[in-house]
């Protein structure tokens, strides 16, 4: 079995002692580093018998590092001691110091982790470097489209941050050159609201419409208006689409 899956995060409440709140931030704000990791690792091929996912958890309640197999959700268990300083500490940090303070819990997981199996740990602190070099960006391609009948093309890309997830259109003519780009949908950092919701591109005669995992409707753009530079989307299913300003996200999610 290859290493498919990393993760960073705080123990549950009742085992790591850190309040809830911290918690809650903390999840959303690292979540755009694993989920990056965990589909760059996939690449690599990491053979790691019955294991397919390193977990690293960070606790207020214990005192030296704990690795733990749970053979049940195939995952190496490592979890790092993280006291009210530290967190006080990680409080005062910029963001491009918490990128690299959740770098550096990974790679001390990576090492405790290899000493009950072999998770190569050069090569995960070499998708550490790329992920620096690539000036700690998530970005990825979800669909493009060639719209000849209006003389278009349309590119849609994903950008996960610390803060948001955002998918956003670039409207390009036929030869490539640029018309217009915007965010036509945003919500909070993590694949819960992201995954299921954003799923397909379907394009109408006058529409083009972002479906879920249900084909359902969830947010469309007039054709007419892509054409004019006129980056404007209404949200089909408002229960569904939660969007956020990002003026409100950085207050809610700055720890």
């Amino acid at each position: 079995m290859n290493l498919r899956y990393i993760s960073l995060n705080i123990h549950h409440e009742h085992y790591s002692g850190i309040s809830q709140d911290f918690s809650y931030k903390f999840q959303f704000n690292v979540s755009f580093v694993y989920y990056y990791l965990s589909k760059a690792v996939r690449k690599e091929k990491i053979e790691t018998g019955i294991y397919n996912m390193i977990n690293v958890l960070l606790s207020a309640k214990i005192k030296e590092p704990t690795i733990k197999l749970i053979e049940y959700f195939k995952a190496i268990e490592v979890t790092i001691p993280f006291d009210e300083a530290e967190q006080s500490r990680y409080i005062a940090m910029g963001i491009e110091e918490r990128y690299e303070f959740y770098l550096t819990m990974l790679e001390k997981g990576y090492y405790l982790a290899n000493i009950v199996c072999d998770v190569k740990p050069e090569i995960l602190i070499g998708l550490h470097e790329k992920f620096r070099q690539g000036g700690y960006r998530n970005e990825w391609l979800f669909k493009k489209k060639r719209i000849k009948e209006y003389g278009i093309n349309v590119v849609l890309n994903c950008v996960l941050t610390s803060f948001d997830f955002k998918l956003m259109l670039t409207v390009l003519d036929l030869k490539k050159n640029f018309i217009a780009e915007g965010c036509i949908y945003q919500t909070y950092p993590d694949g819960i609201f992201f995954f299921k919701t954003i799923k397909n591109l379907v394009i109408t005669d006058k529409k083009l419409i972002i479906t879920d995992f249900l084909d359902q409707d969830m947010i469309e753009c007039k054709l007419e208006d892509l054409l004019k530079g006129i980056i404007k989307a209404k949200c089909v299913d408002e229960h569904t689409c939660i969007t956020y300003t990002v003026t409100r996200q950085r207050k809610i999610l700055k720890g």
